[in-house]
């Protein structure tokens, strides 16, 4: 009986858990889950699997705000769709942002805002620059990461105004060659 009580306890406590980081997920990233919509906004229009994940908000649901109701409920339903793989990186991230200070939460809301309002190619274009960025071995990233530390203000400047207005659609070939260069440092700093 106290086997079945400990395991019951454990089994609440990690969907709480699970509600709880779907629900700062939510509160992290407005708008991120509109593409998922809500069968209803009341606790008995959701689905099975939003109720569970959301349990810690039953007594207080249908008072809470529609709009907060709305982005738990999707939350959750994005939730339940992630894969294992998805959901370890979103608790991962969730860690590393509850150690920011609140001074490095707002200058990074502050950044997806202003990546948010860039245009649709611009946005693209950083996307597959840092993909490029991340599918370099480590000791590439670490050495990047040094040169853009000895860069100087206005060139960090110069830099940053290439990032936001990418080149017109190249051709593989262009593209391949801007890259090798880049790899033997022949361009300062990015692709």
């Amino acid at each position: 009986m106290q086997q079945i009580k400990i395991m019951n306890k454990a089994s609440t406590t990690r969907l709480g858990l699970v509600g709880l980081l779907a629900a700062c997920l939510l509160m992290l990233s407005p708008g991120l889950f509109a593409e998922y919509g809500t069968t209803g906004t009341n606790w008995d229009d959701l689905n099975q699997a939003q109720q569970q994940l959301l349990q810690q908000f039953k007594d207080d649901w249908n008072s809470m705000p529609e709009q907060r109701r709305n982005k738990l409920a999707t939350g959750a339903e994005r939730w339940s769709n992630m894969t294992p793989t998805q959901r370890k990186r979103a608790q991962q991230s969730l860690k590393r942002w509850k150690k920011l200070s609140p001074e490095q939460q707002q200058k990074i809301r502050q950044r997806v805002h202003a990546f948010r309002a860039l245009p649709l190619e611009t946005r693209q274009a950083l996307r597959a620059k840092y993909q490029w960025y991340r599918e370099l071995p480590p000791e590439k990233q670490r050495a990047l990461r040094e040169r853009w530390r000895n860069l100087s203000a206005q060139e960090k400047a110069q830099v940053r105004e290439r990032l936001s207005h990418p080149k017109p659609a190249q051709t593989e070939q262009a593209q391949t060659e801007q890259l090798r260069q880049h790899d033997n440092g022949a361009d300062g700093f990015v692709p």
